[in-house]
Formats: structure tokens, sequence, C-alpha cells
């Protein structure tokens, strides 16, 4: 075939030569407009150009940007002043094959053929595309409702006016395990909830969203208290429920523990028994109302136990208990690789020994006060290790029953220094909990520090303990409440703290481009400093900012930065989702990276005045080359195809796509088409 087109062209040149000085006449009816103009060849030759008129505009006003226009002209069209109570709903040329399009709703164009067009509009009734959303708050709890960009909607007395085939979510803070969230008259169908967001689709009528508490049974328990070491208690999941509001539905275990010498011999609901279940659990399915749930017990004869188990109590939980045994004629302690405390068994009789070591982490935070056996305190009866590091051993008498050992111990108070690395001349008093003004602290407790005679314009921003953060900081004014770490490099507990300007207003700004196309303009980015009040272009240090991207149409928000530093999404209190950071003592510009969403635009070809024996092939590279057909004529913005398009009687000059010439590859026959943010419409020039 491409033979076929070389031989065609060079048929063309010797016509073309043996036709030299030769004219040509183009006859219409309505007498259009011809103008000369040079082709790429370099000849001349005639340009017609055809009249555009107005025929049925359904009462709007229709307008064009050019009066007459040559095949293959893309002619705009624009259409206002439309009745209130009309919409658009055709724009036609009336003639097949060549259609008029928009990619707005607003501005329209279409493809001059090679003949004179009227252009009518066709209008027809609006249709309401909004309706009414009302949730009916049985649960008295506290909603928000957002549309896709988590921005919250209000409305009257909870009626919402909404977009149909919108997505919208209903945000509720508190209560998401007991509430049901459903469409009236689907109650067997309720919302999933993710987090507490619950999402749904606006339907094209008018739509009402139920909130209300599920239901609940009350549990009844009849047992005899003196079977049992624990009373019994019901438990759904992982978590311990009251018997007063068992959710209905729920699968409830119940749980105890017996006395020796007790057995359980059924449990049972409003007298039915139920059986155990495979995990080894009484379990049942919750009903409506109230139920008696009874558990039988009885006595089972048991011998007596002459074992025992040797029960440790560290309070603080920072010592280290090592059990042994003595050896040979020194009585040197040897440690048990076997015996673990609350699990080995013991014979009445046995004597044990035990060290008590203070873990490595808490070395000088703590000292040991007391040893208790039984609740008696005991002294040392030996000591055991290298010399100079010797430590102390206790001992202790398995006799009829546990042994308790407990450890008493005091923390360590630990110094507390201000350090002003600011050199700002403040000055910082410590109190404890009790009020009482300190120097020293022990470790895990909470102390207040109080900073005074700070720069006038400054104050108290943040506090650091042993150069990090305080911990569980609870500041109020120019006091900061906190936890009190293990000492520092130093020996002491150095708090330092940082004043800032918080009275000067720092600009928010931003910027946001697709990749190199800024659309600043067209991104909306509303700042507060509360989610309920009004947005603000300003703000102070250690504010902390929450912010919306509204992008536009066609555009997804591909990051967010500050300073190259990526901003992500936080909660708000009401249980909204917003950007957020907190400011700094500079202006705060945010960097917005769009994207273009993945869309598929269609084309097509115009074959209004082309030849009859025209041969056309379009092929797209998607993981190898393939040839389409012409149901197939569509992709994504940036895709590129590939034309061949070629007659044995006609020779091509030029392919036009919505009116903007096509490039041509280097073999001089094929065109390269790459998609834009439109439905394309392809035309073409013969000779």
């Amino acid at each position: 075939m491409k033979k076929s087109k070389i031989l065609l062209v060079s048929l063309l040149a010797v016509g073309m030569l043996a036709s030299c000085g030769g004219t040509s006449s183009v006859s219409s009816t309505t007498e259009p407009v011809s103008t000369s103009q040079t082709t790429s060849s370099g000849t001349s030759q005639t340009v017609t150009k055809h009249t555009i008129s107005v025929g049925e505009t359904g009462g709007a006003t229709v307008t064009f940007d050019k009066e007459t226009a040559a095949a293959g002209e893309k002619v705009t069209i624009t259409i206002t002043n439309i009745p209130e109570d009309k919409v658009i709903d055709e724009v036609t040329t009336g003639i097949e094959g060549v259609d008029v399009m928009t990619t707005d709703n607003v501005t329209y164009y279409f493809i001059m053929p090679n003949i004179d067009v009227t252009i009518s509009v066709i209008m027809k009734d609006k249709v309401a595309t909004e309706y009414q959303l009302t949730i009916l708050n049985r649960a008295d709890v506290t909603f928000h409702l957002l549309d896709s960009g988590m921005n919250e909607i209000f409305g009257t007395n909870d009626v919402y006016t909404l977009k149909a085939n919108q997505p919208y979510y209903i945000s509720v803070a508190g209560g998401n395990n007991n509430l049901l969230i459903y469409q009236e008259g689907y109650k067997d169908w309720p919302f999933s909830s993710q987090d507490g967001i619950y999402s749904f689709t606006m339907p094209e009528k008018n739509y009402t969203i139920i909130i209300e508490q599920k239901e609940t049974g009350v549990v009844v328990l009849d047992y005899d208290a003196e079977a049992f070491e624990t009373a019994p208690y019901l438990v759904v999941g992982e978590t311990m429920v009251e018997a007063t509001s068992v959710l209905v539905g729920a699968t409830v275990n119940v749980e105890y523990t017996l006395n020796d010498g007790f057995i359980v011999t059924a449990v049972k609901i409003n007298g039915s028994p139920i059986e155990m279940s495979s995990s080894g659990f009484y379990s049942f399915t919750m009903p409506s109302g109230t139920i008696t749930l009874s558990i039988d017990t009885a006595e089972e004869g048991i011998e007596e136990d002459t074992t025992y188990v040797v029960k440790v109590e560290d309070e603080a939980q920072v010592f280290n208990l090592n059990f042994g045994t003595l050896k040979g004629t020194n009585n040197e302690f040897v440690e048990s690789t076997t015996f673990v405390a609350n699990y080995t068994e013991l014979e009445s009789g046995t004597t044990m020994y035990f060290t008590v070591e203070l873990s490595r982490p808490y070395v000088g935070l703590y000292t040991l006060t007391n040893v208790l056996v039984d609740g008696v305190k005991v002294d040392p009866v030996g000591q055991t290790g290298d010399a100079g590091s010797e430590l102390p051993y206790y001992s202790f008498t398995v006799t009829d029953h546990d042994v308790v050992i407990t450890i008493e111990s005091a923390a360590t108070p630990m110094d507390l220094v201000f350090k002003d690395n600011d050199s700002t001349g403040a000055t910082c008093v410590f109190t404890n909990e009790e009020g009482e003004t300190v120097t020293a602290a022990p470790y895990k407790s909470r102390v207040t520090a109080t900073f005074s005679n700070i720069p006038n314009g400054l104050s108290l921003y943040n506090v650091q303990v042993n150069g990090y953060d305080a911990t569980n900081a609870v500041y109020d004014g120019n006091s900061c409440t906190f936890d009190v770490p293990k000492y520092g490099s130093s020996g002491k507990v150095e708090v330092t703290a940082i004043f800032a300007d918080t009275t000067t207003a720092y600009n928010l700004t931003y910027t946001a481009k697709a990749g190199t196309t800024d659309l600043t303009a067209e991104t909306t980015v509303e700042f507060y400093t509360d989610v309920f009040g009004d947005p603000i272009t300003t703000a102070h240090y250690g504010d902390v900012i929450y912010f919306d991207i509204t992008a536009p149409q066609g555009y997804g928000i591909s990051s967010v930065k500050i300073d190259g530093t990526t901003v992500s999404q936080a909660w708000a209190d009401d249980g909204s989702r917003h950007y957020t950071f907190t400011v700094v003592d500079e202006d705060i510009h945010i960097d917005i990276e769009l994207e273009s969403l993945g869309q598929t635009y269609t084309f097509a070809f115009d074959t209004t005045n082309w030849p009859a024996d025209y041969e056309l092939s379009v092929k797209v590279n998607r993981n190898g080359w393939q040839t389409l057909s012409e149901d197939e004529y569509f992709g994504e913005t940036g895709e590129v195809f590939s034309i061949d398009l070629w007659s044995m009687k006609s020779s091509l000059v030029a392919l036009y796509a919505n009116g903007e010439e096509l490039h041509i590859g280097a073999d001089g026959y094929t065109y390269s088409l790459t998609l834009g943010s439109e439905n394309v419409v392809i035309t073409a020039e013969w000779a």
C-alpha cells in the first residue's frame, strides 16, 4: 500500500505539470466567499468560505466567533440569555457527520464542512438536579455532613439541599460502636463506618437518613457467689460489657473463676441450657428484652494441695528477682535455671533463696527500702557476687500456702535545673503536685515549671527537658506541667524554655501548579485556626492552622508541602479532616502540586468532502502497536495515535484536529494525534 502512495504522488506531480497555467472554479448556490492562498507545494489555489447562520434558538442568544469559514476551520458558538426554566438539550448543524461539541456546556464548537451551516439550539425543560436530604438524629449525637472535599455542609433543622449522584459523608463524634445509621425503610442494611465516617451517594430524589442507637437488652445474672473466686461477667469480643446494656445480636461470652472444689454443671438462659463453645466459653447471641442467665454449680471433692507457688509484688516494677539455692561449705548462692515465679510449684517445707537487684535502666532512680515475705520484713542472710559488688540475698521456707514476696522501694529525687540557653533573663520556679516549691523531684512524678521575667513581647511557647519536648506537657500561660524523666548526661534534669513573639502576624500564601502550569488563580485555599470560625490570611507564632484545598475542575491534589516538607491531613476535634501545621516565626507559603485526573476523550473523522476510495488506518502503542476500529477511537489526555489516510484518486494535503493542523512524520504520510482535554473532530484537506 505504501508503494501505491508513492506512485500516486508521482502521477499527481505529472498531472500538475500538465495543467500548469489552467484555471478552476467552484460554484455555490449561496455565493460563498473565495480567497486565494498558497499551499505547501508553493502553488496558489482558491479557498472557499461558507456562511454560518442561526436557526432555531429556543429563546436564547446565539453568536459565532466568525461569520464565514473554510472547510476544516473551527467555529466557536456562544449561547447566552438561556430562559430560566430551560436548559440546552442539543446544539446541531443539521448536517450528518458535522457534530457540535462542548466541554463545559457553555461554549460550543464545530468543524466547518464544505457547505453552508445553520446552527439550531434545541431546549428542554429544566429538571431539578438538587434534592432534599433529611437526617433524623434519634441518637442525639453530634454529627457533621461533609462533601467529597471533606468540607462541612450546613442545613436548616437537619434538612440539606444536595446535588444528585454526588458522594457525601456523615462524620459522627462519639458513640460510633453503638450507632445504627441507615436509609429510611432499610434498617436491615445499615451504612458501614470507617473511623466514624459513613459514606453515601445522593440519589435523584428526596432522601432520608436515620441515626439511632442500636437496640440493647438486659442480662440478670443468677449464681451462687460462694462458688466463684471472681464473679461471672460478660465479654463481647475483647471488651467487658455492662449486663444492663448488651447490644442485641452481639455474641456474648460468659467468663468467671471458680473457687477450689466447685464445678459448673449448667448455664441457662430463661431456664433453657446453652452449650459450651469450641473456645471453651459458654456463649450466646443476645436477644431483645431482659433475660435471666443462670449459672448452676456443685461442689466436687478434691485432695488437699501440697504444692505452692511464689508470687512477687513490685509496685514500681523496676527490680529483678533471681531465685536459687546455696551450695558448698561456703554457702555460695547459685541461681536456678528452672525456677519461674508465679509458675513453678514448690512442696511445703522447701527453702529457697533470692536476690533483689535494681534493673539497669533504673539505677539511680530508685532505692530498695524493704523486702517482705508474707507481709513480714526480712533482712539479708548473706551476700553473693564479686568483691566490691556484693549483692545481698534473702530466704523463705514454703509452708502450707503460696508465698508472697513484696518489694518496697522509693523513687530518688533528682535535681531540677533551669537553663536559660537563649540568655533571655527569664527565671523559673518548680512546684510539685502538692503545690510545694521544690528543687528536686523523683522519676515519673509531675512537676510544674513557672517562668517569670520574660522579655516584653514574648510568651512561653515550648518547654524541653534534657533536650527533648516535655512528656505529657500541659501548658497554662507561662507555666508547663510535665512528667519528670530520667536525669540527663549532667546527672540532673535540665529544663529549657522557648519564648516566642505571639503578637506578630505572619502571612499565609500558596501556589498551585500542575507541572509547569500555574493554576493558583483557579485553586481555592481557606485557612482556619478554628474549623467553625472564619477564614484567615495571617496567623501568629504557635497557632495551629487547619486548611482546605479546592482544586480546579479536572484536577486532583498530588502533594502539599511547606519548605519542601509534606503536609498531612489530620482529624479536627469536630470529626472533620483537614491539612494542618503549626506557625513558626516566619511567613508561611504552601506549595500545592496538582495532577490532571484521568479522563477519556473521543476523536472522530468528518468524511463530508472525502473521496469515495479513501483508506484509513489508526494505530496506538499500548504494550505493542494495535490497529483500532471506529468504535475504539478514544483515549486519555496525552495519549498519542498514529493516522494513515490515503486515496488513489485524490492527494491528501493536510489533516486538522478541531481546526489545528496535525504534525506529519518523517516518512511523509503518517500523521500524529495527541489527545488534549476535549473531544476531537478530524477533517482533511484534499487536492
